[in-house]
């Protein structure tokens, strides 16, 4: 039984370590939101502002 509950829960490390890393990889590869919201066309000041507004300036 010992085994049986230490295999469950190396596999369950296992899965939640491959849906960390897609997620990270997914999240890598749409890139800035600040983007997608505003375009193109928008100025760097807009998109200061918009990161401001967000809160995705601060570390």
């Amino acid at each position: 039984m010992f085994v049986f509950i230490i295999q469950r829960l190396l596999q369950a490390l296992a899965v939640l370590l491959a849906v960390a890393f897609i997620a990270f990889m997914s999240f890598q590869y749409v890139g800035d939101p600040v983007h997608s919201m505003l375009g193109q066309e928008a100025t760097e000041e807009q998109r200061d502002q918009l990161r401001r507004d967000l809160g995705l300036d601060q570390t």
